[in-house]
């Protein structure tokens, strides 16, 4: 899809100049690969599980493989990860995503896929359940809900195990699974309102509206439920982007008690949240501000927020296995930024390919066929120039 949305790379001939290299994180990569290991240390560790961050690059259809804070290298890969990749850390080696017209299980040992599940959907939005079992998809353009089995080692795996179909025009948009594993949410965005599905039962139990508060509608497209189980983050487009703040005390039942907007401190068109695993902090991504919006959860407030350099586009995010960093994709810059969780501030870039829009986080062994050749390009000094109409999720419109 990449090849039809072209762009300039922008990057400066001759050499940086050390504001511009400091300014896109080039003290911290500088740093990061001067560690990167080499020989016979770094074939010994690619024998060994350990946590590692794959990043999705549409430029050129590759995974690249961090370690640590060390780029590792690049793997081919079949699909790209679209918006949003995946949930929590996932259990094995599959990455799971929704695709046009259906959803794939791509391998992240060998970049190839190893399932695909048709829809009849244009978009599709996935999560895994907490034990890594099933595969919850929300297909918006069908108004279903499908459930897949997620475990290779099932002889049903990549089946289609239960079907639900919302009520029509209903549209939902986006899925996100409650740390029991007993319901998932979901935005039902041509209807303003939010769904409840449970997913024992598999159907739909409760269909809470969403009442506009900026503009005619508010247009409820991405969700995120907290660790902890207690609050449920929904981003809206309405007035350029707000955030609502639902209380989970009842499961079944979402209650809004907030909705914060641009004049509480949020951030340009939010995109999607995570959160930190204790569940003291949400995280919205906000593509226009380049920022993160820190939302303390007990004063259900904007507590600040954390900024990249400009002209970065995020749009996604995943949350280390330890709980202390935030890894965020930036399309418009050729990285991947750290954020520190505990200090919540920004701890640092890493190289990680052309545009990339998505990372997951496994536990793992380092890929076999990973291309070691040599380092990944590093951060664009200047920000990308996206071309006007550009359809992707890192530089279009949310459609």
């Amino acid at each position: 899809m990449m090849d039809s949305c072209r762009y300039s790379e922008n990057t400066i001939k001759g050499g940086m100049t050390r504001r511009d290299f400091l300014a896109a994180g080039g003290a911290t990569v500088a740093g990061l690969l001067a560690a990167a290991p080499t020989g016979r240390l770094a074939r010994s560790l690619a024998r060994e599980p350990s946590d590692l961050l794959f990043v999705s690059n549409a430029g050129d259809k590759s995974l690249a493989v961090v370690q640590g804070d060390t780029p590792l290298g690049k793997l081919p890969a079949e699909a790209v990860l679209f918006f949003p990749a995946n949930g929590p850390s996932p259990p094995g080696n599959v990455i799971w995503t929704g695709l046009d017209g259906g959803v794939a299980g791509l391998d992240a040992q060998t970049g190839r896929i190893v399932a695909r599940v048709e829809t009849g959907s244009a978009q599709n939005y996935v999560q895994l359940t907490p034990d890594g079992h099933h595969l919850i998809v929300a297909a918006r353009y069908t108004d279903a809900y499908l459930r897949i089995d997620a475990d290779p080692a099932s002889p049903t795996f990549g089946q289609v195990t239960a079907r639900f179909d919302i009520y029509a025009n209903a549209g939902p948009c986006d899925v996100t699974v409650e740390r029991s594993g007993r319901y998932a949410y979901t935005p039902d965005r041509r209807s303003d309102a939010v769904s409840v599905l449970d997913l024992d039962a598999f159907r739909v139990i409760r269909t809470v509206s969403v009442e506009p508060l900026v503009g005619n509608r508010p247009d409820p497209f991405m969700a995120t439920v907290s660790p902890d189980g207690r609050w449920l983050l929904v981003e809206n487009t309405e007035g350029g982007g707000t955030e609502s703040i639902f209380a989970l005390q009842d499961p079944t039942d979402p209650r809004e008690v907030v909705r914060l907007t641009a004049e509480d401190g949020l951030g340009r068109n939010p995109l999607t949240s995570e959160f930190r695993p204790d569940g003291r902090f949400g995280y919205v991504i906000c593509r226009d501000s380049n920022e993160l919006t820190v939302i303390d959860l007990e004063a259900l407030e904007v507590a600040g927020s954390v900024r990249f350099p400009a002209g970065s586009n995020p749009v996604s995010g995943a949350v280390s296995t330890n709980g202390t960093r935030l890894y965020v994709p930036l399309p418009g810059r050729d990285a991947v930024a750290i954020v520190d969780l505990e200090a919540n501030e920004l701890a640092g870039l890493i190289p990680s390919g052309p545009v990339p829009l998505h990372a997951v986080v496994l536990r793992t062994t380092v890929p076999a066929g990973l291309d070691r050749s040599g380092l990944l390009p590093g951060v664009l000094p200047v920000a990308r120039t996206f071309p006007e109409g550009c359809p992707y999720f890192c530089c279009g419109e949310i459609v």
